[in-house]
């Protein structure tokens, strides 16, 4: 019997509960993360749980892709600019080939989240330099009230 939750049995639990919650997240066709723990005063402690959909393509529905889709093309919203199709699509920028995964919709500068595809990380990026990016490589998108995408992707970018 355990009479007293410390930095050693947190380590210790974790990777049950992360089999266990394996098996659960096969079995209900979602991503369950196992997040931070933390212990208090020796006699209790937590973990957070993260759970995700996963679309029909087998994408992971993350909070920045989904607030990304909520403002991408809104009028007035921090993405208006952005086309809502872009999300998950590759891009150029600072010579390498990154993946736009979301919208991190508390921060100020660096509010876009993108994944590096040859090194499988995740990094944060302003949002007019991923605009800028996205521009060159697919062009300008301009909001259904304007009249849609306009062509203007460079040939052979």
């Amino acid at each position: 019997m355990t009479t007293e939750i410390d930095r050693n049995l947190m380590k210790a639990i974790r990777e049950p509960i992360e089999t266990a919650l394996a098996a659960v997240a096969a079995k209900f066709e979602i991503e369950i993360k196992l997040g931070k723990g933390t212990y208090y005063e020796g006699d209790n402690g937590k973990f957070n749980l993260e759970l995700n959909a996963i679309s029909e393509a087998g994408v992971v529905q993350t909070k920045e892709a989904s607030a990304y889709k909520s403002n991408a093309g809104v009028k007035w919203s921090d993405l208006e600019a952005f086309d809502p199709d872009w999300l998950f699509k590759e891009f150029k920028y600072a010579r390498e080939t990154f993946k736009l995964v979301g919208f991190k919709t508390r921060a100020r500068k660096n509010n876009m989240l993108i994944h590096r595809v040859n090194t499988d990380t995740q990094h944060v990026a302003p949002s007019k330099d991923v605009l800028r990016a996205l521009e060159k490589q697919y062009g300008v998108f301009k909001t259904p009230e304007t009249g849609g995408l306009i062509e203007t992707a460079f040939p052979g970018s």
